[in-house]
């Protein structure tokens, strides 16, 4: 969940994998895993990743179980 979190606070993968000690591998996985089950999406235009509803919908899941 945290680098769901980290990209939907705009972050790039370089800046995320330096707050995770350089461990690119690391991210790499996680964003593929996020990206194969749909909940980011590569923003074209500014090469971002991006949030879909779904990955939205599985952040508010995890932050307001109840």
């Amino acid at each position: 969940m945290y680098i769901l979190d980290c990209l939907h606070d705009g972050l790039i993968e370089d800046q995320i994998i330096a707050k995770c000690d350089g461990d690119s591998q690391l991210v790499e996985i996680w964003i593929d895993f996020l990206a194969e089950n749909c909940w980011i999406i590569k923003d074209s235009a500014n090469k971002r990743w991006v949030l879909t509803d779904k990955g939205k919908q599985q952040m508010i899941s995890y932050y307001y179980q109840t």
